[in-house]
């Protein structure tokens, strides 16, 4: 192992755990084998589907657990069951320098509260940030913050853009980055006072690794000019979907369209129209289909995005529920 980066990887998180797990590790190690991977889990599944692939075997080592923590479980569950989870594991291995990189493709807010409690942030960050790679027409951005916070202050949104910017570099190998922040539209007086003030900030800041272009509007993020990291202030659901038979782009708004229309009437939105984070805010919807952002990658890989308000759309489910009791014949 010397020399190599270790990885330690939740080997049960995820959907076909362990085994679409394993596989991706395999593809990985036919590509670069610099790398040695602790594959956290229950040693015997493991093992099983591990014992015909010597490459995968001389590249890692199998750490037993005897829990998972599933996709439906709530985070402050997830925390609680905690240490002989696989997720648990693998995060403390990284935690006690065992391991270089950790990573776990389950549920992704038992993720963030576990790694909270076990990993310090940087110094001079807050908030952890969820972040996404999103293409473009020309090569990728990275957007953050993708759903870990509910409330941003201006404080929050300059580190996301720090983050962001080092993230890139990181991946990119670009010096310079430009960061944007996604906003309802260009002007300097548009947008909520957190936006107003962020961006002051990072336009009199010089003493940072990236280069600030001031505002953007949803639709620019797919032209991949001006900027390389958007900035939203708000949460948005970026779903992956690899598909057997791939529909094509028009079906998939078309059906979607059709059910936020009759049967999810006032819980489910659709727009067409270029939209950003900060549009939904105060909608009742408990989401809001972005068409404009559905597309097909890799000719397998359907890519949707939906944008919510986290307070006041499921806050609205929530009333309607009490309504409905509320409307319960008592006898």
């Amino acid at each position: 192992m010397n020399n190599k980066v270790i990885i330690a990887v939740d080997a049960m998180g995820g959907e076909n755990a362990p085994k679409k797990i394993l596989n991706g590790i395999d593809i990985s190690l036919k590509k670069n084998k610099e790398n040695y991977f602790y594959l956290v889990g229950d040693k015997k599944i493991i093992n099983e589907e591990i014992k015909n692939n010597n490459l995968l075997k001389d590249n890692s080592e199998i750490i037993h657990t005897n829990d998972i923590i599933s996709d439906n479980e709530s985070p402050l569950a997830a925390a609680k069951k905690g240490k002989e989870t696989s997720m648990w594991k693998a995060i403390e291995l990284l935690k006690n320098k065992k391991a270089d990189i950790s990573l776990s493709a389950g549920n992704t807010g038992a993720m963030l509260v576990i790694s909270r409690l076990l990993l310090n942030t940087i110094e001079g960050i807050t908030k952890p940030a969820l972040a996404g790679l999103w293409p473009n027409k020309n090569n990728m951005n990275i957007v953050l913050d993708l759903g870990a916070n509910i409330e941003c202050d201006e404080k929050n949104l300059c580190e996301f853009a720090s983050m962001g910017a080092a993230l890139f570099k990181s991946l990119f190998h670009n010096e310079r980055p430009k960061v944007a922040l996604l906003n309802v539209g260009l002007e300097e007086y548009k947008g909520n006072e957190n936006l107003k003030k962020t961006f002051t900030i990072l336009k009199k800041n010089d003493i940072k690794n990236f280069e600030f272009c001031g505002f953007i509007e949803g639709n620019h993020i797919m032209d991949g000019i001006a900027f390389n990291v958007p900035v939203p202030n708000g949460s948005c659901v970026d779903l992956t979907t690899d598909l057997e038979n791939m529909p094509t782009v028009e079906e998939v708004n078309q059906v979607i369209k059709q059910e936020a229309e009759n049967g999810y009437l006032d819980l489910v939105g659709y727009t067409n129209d270029p939209i950003v984070s900060s549009d939904v805010i105060g909608r009742e919807e408990t989401m809001i289909f972005d068409a404009k952002a559905t597309m097909i990658t890799a000719e397998e890989l359907l890519k949707t995005i939906c944008w919510y308000d986290n307070g006041w759309g499921f806050a609205k489910r929530i009333l309607d529920t009490i309504l409905l009791y509320e409307n319960e014949d008592p006898s």
